[in-house]
């Protein structure tokens, strides 16, 4: 078999993994999960939809979500057909998010075979399977996935030398998912510009298409779903660059994005790979150039994230593969002492970067108590032949609840804000989804189950393998009935 195709299986099998381990999702992926549930379960009956009753602060597309609810619907079909629980059509959609994902990988993953040959593009895709945070979010309906797989598809027709092709993907990306692809995509094209592999009319004339196609597109479908004229990625960048009010959200030191996203992002051994690979290929120093000087450029924005730099790491870890590729041919020709150092060396840093991976895993599992709550909310009262209604508070709703968790169309779920402290209000509800400790509630309400969460790290541990008792574990929300 194939070298590349067993390297494709194996990241196929990671994602599903990540999937099954990790299937909640937390509010960043709130707006599109719930998105592609209504396109799937009310179709064009837009008042049922979540985001009528829920817009949150700014509107995005429908795009990304229609699309998946569409590639998705055979198989959600079936198992409406067979009556399985709903919580299996969500698992069933980050599945199909991340076989998109991966596609777009391989094709990026081809377009580093055609520039670097296929060793390195073998050694690309070691290296980011060694890796925990990029197949880990190629599943989660972020809007910057959805603006990643563009942007690998970007990349694949940048490096296979189709530019009028990666301007037209390009423009999609930017205009429909992520404004801030803009400085990326255009470093790029500045660059082709002034090397001359593409005229300045030619880059023109597919920019205005690109972007008057993407605009009109994005504008009659989403207009539709939000029932008003609307370019929601517009909207988005002005609250958030132009207003500056995504700094609501917190803020981070100008250089966070080198010394704590960056590093996390590519684990533990990856740098060292990088700047071996800058030293071996000069044309490797043109992708890391671009890169750095994106994330530079996007650290002047104080609200930051490691998923607004997603972009960059594959690229990153295609300069990398280019280090690994290096020391994997090159290495039976040193002398013994160099060739053991630099085998200890490149073996004990991808295993560290594999049991990194593995730590944080597990960690992510802890991270999602809304819907683990809400699952054994369902199995606690299963077989309840009385009216329920459920109050899930604003932690729950964050962490994991969706509308493809609601499973029973007779009871009555709302995510009312602010009304902990009202106890003639809680009353009303026959069970409660609220943030731990739940004492306060013991004069309505009986605690069924506790649900625990990631509660930090602690080095103080005598185990012999210490790596996964340093996890603290604390009650995060309770699932309470009425007395």
């Amino acid at each position: 078999m194939d070298a590349s195709l067993v390297l494709d299986i194996a990241m196929l099998f990671i994602m599903f993994t990540n999937v099954l381990v990790c299937p909640y999702t937390k509010v960043e992926e709130s707006f599109n999960l719930q998105a592609t549930h209504d396109v799937l379960y009310h179709g064009l009956n837009i008042s049922l939809y979540d985001h009528i009753q829920f817009p949150g602060v700014v509107p995005r597309t429908f795009i990304g979500p229609l699309v998946i609810a569409i590639l998705s619907s055979p198989l959600v079909a079936i198992l409406n057909l067979t009556k399985v629980e709903k919580i299996y059509a969500q698992i069933i959609v980050r599945m199909v998010l991340g076989v998109c994902s991966l596609v777009t990988f391989r094709l990026f993953r081809q377009g580093v075979r055609q520039t670097f040959g296929p060793t390195v593009a073998n050694c690309l895709s070691i290296i980011t399977m060694t890796q925990f945070h990029l197949i880990f979010y190629m599943s989660r309906p972020l809007p910057n996935i959805f603006a990643l797989i563009l942007a690998l598809l970007s990349f694949y027709f940048w490096l296979s030398g189709k530019l009028p092709a990666f301007v037209w993907c390009s423009g999609y990306s930017i205009i429909i998912f992520r404004a801030e692809l803009a400085l990326l995509m255009g470093l790029i094209i500045l660059y082709e510009l002034y090397h001359k592999r593409i005229s300045f009319h030619t880059a023109l004339v597919h920019t205005i298409g690109a972007g008057a196609s993407s605009l009109g597109l994005t504008i009659m479908i989403d207009s539709y779903f939000w029932q008003r004229w609307c370019w929601p990625e517009a909207e988005v960048f002005w609250f958030n660059t132009v207003l500056n009010k995504s700094s609501n959200w917190g803020t981070s030191p100008f250089l966070w994005y080198f010394y704590s996203a960056l590093p996390r992002g590519l684990s533990l051994f990856t740098p060292f790979l990088i700047a071996y690979g800058l030293k071996l290929d000069k044309r490797t120093r043109v992708i890391f150039s671009i890169s750095m000087t994106f994330v530079f450029l996007f650290s002047f924005l104080p609200h930051k994230e490691l998923r607004f730099i997603f972009y960059v790491i594959p690229l990153l870890n295609a300069v990398a593969s280019v280090g690994l590729n290096s020391i994997y041919h090159n290495i039976s020709k040193w002398k013994f002492e160099i060739q053991s150092l630099f085998l200890v060396l490149t073996v004990g840093g991808l295993l560290s970067n594999v049991m990194l991976s593995n730590i944080l895993l597990y960690i992510s599992t802890l991270n999602y108590p809304g819907g683990l709550a809400f699952a054994r909310l369902h199995s606690h009262v299963a077989n309840s032949s009385t009216s329920v209604s459920v109050h899930i508070c604003n932690l729950a709703a964050q962490t994991g609840v969706s509308r493809f968790g609601e499973l029973r169309n007779d009871w009555s779920y709302l995510k009312t804000e602010k009304i902990e402290g009202n106890f003639e209000e809680l009353q009303k509800y026959s069970h409660l989804l609220v943030e731990a400790p739940c004492t306060i509630f013991e004069n309505t309400h009986r605690i069924v189950e506790e649900i625990n969460g990631y509660g930090g790290i602690s080095l103080k541990t005598h185990d012999i393998f210490p790596f996964f008792s340093w996890i603290i574990v604390r009650p995060k929300l309770c699932v309470l009935e009425r007395l």
